[in-house]
């Protein structure tokens, strides 16, 4: 697993490190984002200083970024 989720009281901190492949990248999203504590954070803050290499597609980040704001205006803050 090439990344950690930290919950931070007002956020979510994503360190990613490695070579991050597609799956990897959509677990770290579906992980946050199922997280009971999701519909209360005013941050998310994705660290990629440490990647190696990144194999994700432009769907798949396209997919992602859609399915982030859906949950983002969803949620009741």
């Amino acid at each position: 697993m090439p990344f950690e989720i930290v919950w931070e009281p007002r956020g979510v901190y994503k360190r990613f490190w490695g070579f991050v492949t597609d799956a990897e990248f959509i677990r770290s999203v579906k992980a946050a984002q199922e997280d009971p504590r999701f519909d209360d954070i005013h941050y998310n803050i994705n660290d990629y200083l440490a990647v190696e290499g990144f194999d994700v597609s432009i769907d798949n980040c396209l997919c992602c970024r859609a399915e982030h704001r859906r949950a983002v205006f969803s949620s009741p803050d």
